[in-house]
């Protein structure tokens, strides 16, 4: 007797948004406030809370445990690591895998910022026009928020 079979085929979908931001204050301004991440929930409209989950300085291997507004608790860990230039860190949550980048570059007197985030997995191929929605939302607002913090201290010293 014959057996018939289903072979699933599934093409994964990554949801992907980048921003660029110039900030007028020095990189190194602007790198001390990424890198205090349990600090963004004061700039960042899009995060509840961040708690760092070591207490030494933010580098390659260090994780954080993040709520952020239209995603559920994840645990982040730093898998790229560039002293006063750039961090990529990953998480997954509820079937989509995550990673998020800061790079920070001397722009002038000032700094130009790109961030971005990246979702993949069966779930962001299902839920991947929510997600773009979120994901636009929520860099564009981090992008926003760091510029205003960022500028602020450096008018302030």
């Amino acid at each position: 007797m014959p057996v018939f079979g289903f072979v699933g085929y599934h093409a994964a979908m990554t949801v992907e948004h980048e921003e660029s931001v110039r900030i007028e204050a020095p990189p190194e301004r602007v790198w001390a406030v990424y890198t205090d991440v349990e600090r963004w929930p004061e700039w960042s409209p899009v995060m509840r809370k961040i708690e760092r989950l070591e207490d030494e300085r933010l580098g390659l291997g260090s994780t954080a445990r993040i709520e952020a507004k239209g995603g559920p608790p994840s645990v982040w860990t730093v898998t790229e690591f560039t002293d006063g230039r750039s961090f990529t860190w990953k998480s997954s949550a509820r079937g989509v895998k995550l990673m998020a980048w800061h790079l920070i570059e001397a722009d002038g007197a000032g700094s130009k910022v790109k961030l971005g985030v990246r979702m993949s997995g069966l779930m962001a191929t299902i839920f991947a026009p929510f997600l773009r929605r979120v994901a636009k939302r929520n860099v564009k607002a981090e992008a926003e928020g760091l510029k205003r913090w960022s500028e602020g201290l450096a008018a302030d010293s």
